[in-house]
């Protein structure tokens, strides 16, 4: 059947619709908190006065009930030739007019409470808006794949299109496709200890109370304290070190929990409708974007990954639609480049920075932590106050890592940049992304010819500080003519 046989004529959304359209109508206003508390008014009062409230709360209900029922009804959408027709309103009529070429992302989501009835529900967002342009909050499977598909024909191509639920996952896929990555549970195992166990910790957070009362941890803080104070230096340091290897592994844990739901199956395949990335076990995603919406080419790879030898890569799309890939090898990586850019061969990363940026960067701290210092030491009198001092010098060490370890380069249709303090981060930009370019310099730089270039894409920014004058304007000179005079699109 035609794409366009469930669009060529107005629909509405599905008549639960008004459910999940209540249920986010009252949550903006507050309404469920704020009933809480009025009963808790009410139900002092007399008998009378209650009668009168509850009556009052009845007809605001009543007139709530009939505003989203009417919304609803007036609610429909079609498509009309190349465009995206919608016909909203209660009281005045709206109509809004969406082109298919310029709608970038297209989301359908079918979450816990849609599955049972067989629905989803449906977010469009444009190049012209942060926000969601059109939000349909339940409709079937076939309407929400009917128009997926039609505004990702050969002609009108979103930037991403992201779904979940068992049906929908499976849509998404063609039969020739090549697989260019997929992750085994011992490739998932070791994205959770690749990630900084402390944070998964968080998870127990609203817990807390209750589990430290189980262990008899019930007193105030003070007294927990007084307690610890009276232990020996080797009881202390023993009870410190138990904390952290236990929170430390609990971390370990939820991570690899958190990696094994998410990722559960995570695969990125390349076919002839562009990158597919499909992951999870809960709740089943599936991410699809054509290559020339990919924006840069992000890396990270902290000390963990680093000893696991992974690194994470970020696909950054116009709209809320990224494509992240944990757990990410260099052959992956250089697939990619070559998918998305044509690039054989990774950034050079041959260009430094001057060394000034360690002066500027250290003495601007210094002059903050000594005169912050000085004045408490002057009020306090306290000799431990100077420790604050060794904050200057881990800057000093920083900031000299992070210089001796940044480079960047530049090449015919691409920059990039690579930092390192503790971990390591990479960009790499295609130049016909490029949104502005802007070259800055302080007063300090102008008396040493230096400037920092910044270069703004769509959905990322590229920084090289403190490069000379001369090397910054070629920079943007060579960004901005590679920008008007090549023919190839930017998304």
């Amino acid at each position: 059947m035609n794409n366009l046989n469930y669009l060529d004529s107005p629909i509405r959304q599905s008549p639960i619709a008004v459910v999940f359209i209540a249920i986010k109508f009252f949550r903006r206003l507050g309404v469920f908190n704020a009933g809480a508390v009025a009963f808790a008014l009410v139900s002092g009062l007399s008998t009378q006065r209650l009668l009168f409230s509850l009556t009052g709360a009845s007809i605001l209900f009543l007139i709530s009930l009939t505003t989203l029922l009417l919304s609803w009804w007036r609610f429909t959408f079609w498509v009309e030739g190349d465009q995206l027709q919608v016909r909203k309103g209660i009281l005045s009529e709206q109509k809004l007019t969406i082109p298919l070429d310029r709608i970038q992302n297209i989301s359908i989501d079918q979450k816990l409470l849609h599955r049972p009835l067989g629905l989803v529900s449906v977010n469009v967002e444009t190049a012209g808006s942060e926000e969601v342009e059109l939000e349909i909050s339940a409709t079937t499977l076939p309407i929400a794949e009917s128009l997926r598909q039609t505004v990702g024909s050969s002609e009108h191509r979103p930037a991403n299109t992201v779904t979940s639920g068992d049906h929908i996952q499976d849509s998404l896929l063609v039969e020739d496709e090549t697989v260019i990555t997929s992750r085994s549970i011992f490739d998932l195992i070791k994205i959770g200890l690749g990630s900084l166990p402390w944070a998964g910790l968080v998870i127990i957070g609203p817990f807390a109370d209750e589990i430290l009362s189980r262990f008899g941890i019930d007193e105030d803080v003070e007294g927990i304290f007084s307690k610890v104070f009276e232990l020996s230096f080797y009881k202390i340091v023993l009870i410190i070190f138990a904390l952290f290897i236990g929170a430390t592994t609990l971390g370990f844990t939820f991570q690899i929990l958190r990696s094994l739901t998410t990722n559960w199956k995570l695969k990125l395949t390349y076919g002839p409708n562009g990158l597919h990335r499909t992951a999870g076990l809960l709740n089943k995603t599936s991410k699809s974007s054509r290559p020339v919406r990919v924006q840069s080419i992000v890396t990270h790879q902290n000390l963990l990954q680093k000893t696991l030898g992974i690194l994470k890569i970020s696909l950054p799309i116009i709209g809320k639609g990224d494509i992240f890939l944990p757990g990410s090898n260099k052959s992956e990586l250089a697939e990619l480049r070559k998918i998305i850019s044509g690039w054989e061969n990774a950034p050079s990363f041959d260009r430094r920075i001057s060394k000034s940026y360690i002066f500027l960067k250290v003495r601007n701290t210094s002059v903050i932590v000594l005169l912050i210092t000085c004045v408490i030491f002057y009020f306090y009198r306290q000799p431990l106050i100077f420790l604050s001092l060794l904050l200057i010098a881990y800057e000093m060490f920083e900031t000299y890592r992070y210089w001796n370890k940044f480079r960047w380069s530049l090449e015919p249709n691409r920059i990039a940049s690579y930092s390192e303090v503790f971990s390591k981060a990479t960009l790499e930009m295609d130049l016909v992304k490029a949104q502005s370019v802007t070259v800055r310099q302080s007063f300090f730089q102008r008396r040493r010819s230096l400037a920092n270039v910044q270069i703004l894409g769509a959905e990322h920014r590229l920084e090289i500080p403190m490069v000379p004058l001369s090397e910054a304007n070629q920079v943007r000179d060579f960004a901005l003519y590679h920008v008007e005079s090549s023919n190839r699109p930017w998304m």
